[in-house]
């Protein structure tokens, strides 16, 4: 009787132990969600996308833009180089200990350089005025401000860094007739 008592006991352990296994397997080898899905407004996948596009620029108009953006990235590269080290200087200077003044000249310095930065940014923002009609203005200084760093609840960055131009500045597709 014993014994039937402890196969029987051993049986039920090793299927419990058989069910917490694979649970875990199953769990692990299949993909799970992202829980919360972080929605950020006009994003792709966003439930506003579906509401509101923004326009795809005419090819013409998306090969200035993208002219605009490489000018300004090579026209700026130099300055950017130079901005990161002097915030680095000012970075070190806050480290040890400097004199106030040379820390207020390093900030005044990173403060030039930043609005030199903006100064050329804003030159090539109104030569793109000239080929955007103003609803294209709008929702592309409007794109440009939500992508500010800092802004809570907006996305951080600017999308064509990593190489993928802003949804607006893609070429439209080419309608084809239907067959």
């Amino acid at each position: 009787m014993k014994l039937k008592v402890l196969i029987g006991a051993l049986v039920f352990l090793i299927v419990v132990n058989l069910a917490t296994l694979g649970s875990y397997l199953y769990y692990r080898m299949t993909p799970q969600p992202d829980f919360p899905p972080e929605f950020i407004p006009g994003a792709p996948g966003s439930p506003q996308e579906h509401f509101h596009r923004p326009p795809r620029l005419k090819p013409e108009q998306a090969k200035q833009m993208r002219q605009l953006f490489n000018q300004l990235r090579s026209e700026t590269e130099t300055l950017q180089q130079d901005l990161s080290k002097s915030e680095e200087a000012l970075f070190d200077l806050l480290q040890q200990e400097s004199a106030p003044d040379t820390i207020e000249r390093k900030l005044e310095e990173v403060a030039h350089l930043r609005l030199e930065i903006s100064r050329r940014a804003l030159g090539k923002l109104i030569e793109a005025k000239q080929f955007l009609s103003p609803e294209e203005q709008r929702i592309f200084f409007q794109f440009i401000i939500q992508s500010r760093p800092g802004l809570k609840g907006r996305r951080a960055g600017f999308p064509g860094r990593e190489g993928h131009p802003p949804e607006m500045m893609r070429e439209a597709p080419i309608e084809r007739p239907h067959r």
